[in-house]
């Protein structure tokens, strides 16, 4: 197949698990026929973030096989300034792929410091800040429910002299909200939110990923009613970004620390078949924790899946997270 055939058949299919599916598959076949030049077409197609985003761990993959290839190409003199042009991009997508890759339970610790790893290496190789690759870290971290690492990687972050690889200052801010939030900081996590909020600071994904972590954030300081007030407009938002979609089990779980129940129903019914669909599990995870409180059934499927990512990450974050808020709100 071509990769315009390929598209075409993308087009056919609807649900992201199928695509990819599909992709793995033709991956395959042109690893089997070493054929690097479709191989890098479709790398760059799964990486490419105007596209769905697909599971954490094959992006992953497609990146550092991408990343070899092109670097290859320049240790055999046989680079271009389009594959200039692309290993830049790459040593950029290192930074959101890193952060992201502990959304899938299957994911192995080993995989992800293997990731982890070559990020760090081509970035000393190629004379990068590491803060960015502290940044990464530590937004990993988090995912992985590691307060010790994330407070390591967060001073590294703030400590190292940033470079052009460090992110949109939208996106430092809302940042540095989910981890002030994450490691229980709820009054200095609403102050490096305040410009995002006045709408100061924006770009793709923010306030997208800012409102959840503000939410909580004004939960646990007793903020009720502006928490309330705030709600509408996060789900409106998130709702109209289908990137960001994967955000909308924390607005549930918000809605049910609000005593929004029936919001939280209807949000859950309304989004649930597209978080359910999405290719990393921490989605589905998220929604099963937040509706836990309404059946047994449910509780019962989220505790399986708290069991799953806290394996993998050697503690008993959500797990632990999951019994604390299903004895405060269960019915």
């Amino acid at each position: 197949m071509t990769i315009e055939q390929i598209y075409k058949e993308l087009d056919k299919i609807d649900k992201l698990t199928k695509k990819e599916d599909f992709l793995s598959k033709q991956i395959k076949e042109a690893l089997s026929a070493k054929d690097d030049e479709l191989l890098a077409q479709i790398s760059e197609f799964v990486l490419n973030d105007d596209c769905e985003k697909f599971n954490s761990e094959f992006r992953a993959w497609t990146l550092k096989w991408l990343t070899e290839h092109i670097i290859d190409k320049f240790n055999n003199n046989k680079a271009s300034d389009a594959d200039a042009e692309i290993l830049d991009d790459c040593l950029w997508k290192f930074k959101w792929i890193v952060a992201g890759l502990g959304q899938s339970a299957s994911t192995s610790k080993e995989r992800i410091e293997e990731t982890n790893e070559m990020m760090k290496r081509l970035y000393e190789y190629f004379d990068i800040s590491l803060a960015a690759y502290h940044k990464a870290l530590m937004l990993q971290n988090i995912t992985m429910g590691d307060v010790r690492e994330a407070r390591v990687n967060f001073e590294l972050w703030q400590g190292l002299a940033h470079d052009d690889m460090g992110d949109c200052e939208a996106c430092e801010a809302s940042d540095l909200t989910l981890y002030h939030y994450f490691v229980g900081n709820y009054e200095d996590a609403l102050n490096a939110a305040q410009p995002i909020l006045r709408g100061e600071l924006t770009c793709g994904e923010v306030p997208h990923l800012t409102y959840a972590p503000v939410l909580f954030s004004m939960i646990n300081l007793g903020r009720i009613e502006e928490a309330k007030a705030l709600l509408p407009q996060a789900t409106k938002v998130i709702g109209s970004e289908p990137r960001t979609i994967s955000q909308m089990p924390l607005l549930i779980e918000a809605a049910v620390r609000l005593n929004e129940r029936q919001i939280a129903c209807d949000l859950a019914n309304e989004y649930k078949d597209v978080i359910l669909d999405d290719n990393d599990d921490m989605g589905a995870l998220r929604l099963f924790i937040a509706m836990s409180v309404f059946d047994e059934q449910t509780y019962e499927t989220a505790s399986r899946g708290t069991a799953s990512f806290d394996k993998r990450d050697q503690n008993s974050y959500y797990s632990d997270y999951l019994q604390e808020y299903y004895a405060k709100f269960s019915k």
